[in-house]
Order: structure tokens, then C-alpha cells, then sequence
């Protein structure tokens, strides 16, 4: 079945009235502001407890689950933020406390 680009272009529109990128960036936004306020490691830490509580809603999600979270089938989409929660996890244990 061909894309059909008035669709895409009606969905992008829609974009702004979908509530899971309005979580996800608002989950990034408070990642940054407490990496800016408190350190990288604590920051890094929230960073990948929003990308694992993400991970658990796409799971959990019933199809076809969140815009923004949805890119690939269930199990890759879940996969990949998962290891990047954990790649996440770890970055933070390595990294020093307070700025870089």
C-alpha cells in the first residue's frame, strides 16, 4: 500500500493534540532542569527512569500505543529503550557528581 502524503501531513498536524509528546517532553524538560540544578548524574538518572517508564507504557500500551513512543514493533520499540534506559543507567554511574 502506498504512503499517501496528505495523510502523513494531516497526522504531523495532529501531533500537537497528542498527549504522549507532551509527556515525553516533559519528561525531558524536567531530566534537564534537574541535571542543570542539582548535577549530571542526578539528571542523567531521571533522563532514564523517563526513558524506562516509556519502555513500560509501549509495552503495556494496547496497540497501536503511543505516537510518540510507537515507531517500530512492539518488541524492538520496547527493546531499544530499555537498553538505552540501561545505557542511561550506567552513564550515570560513571559520571562525576555535580557539573562537567
Amino acid at each position: 500500500m502506498p504512503l499517501d502524503p496528505r495523510a502523513i501531513a494531516r497526522a504531523s498536524l495532529a501531533a500537537d493534540r497528542n498527549a504522549s509528546l507532551w509527556w515525553v517532553s516533559g519528561g525531558i524538560l524536567v531530566a534537564l532542569v534537574v541535571s542543570l540544578a542539582v548535577g549530571t548524574r542526578a539528571g542523567s538518572v531521571v533522563l532514564a527512569a523517563v526513558v524506562a517508564a516509556c519502555a513500560v507504557v509501549r509495552w503495556t500500551a494496547p496497540a497501536p500505543g503511543p505516537v510518540a513512543l510507537s515507531v517500530r514493533a512492539k518488541g524492538i520499540d520496547v527493546t531499544v529503550l530499555f537498553l538505552l534506559a540501561l545505557g542511561l543507567s550506567l552513564l550515570a554511574a560513571v559520571l562525576p557528581d555535580g557539573w562537567v
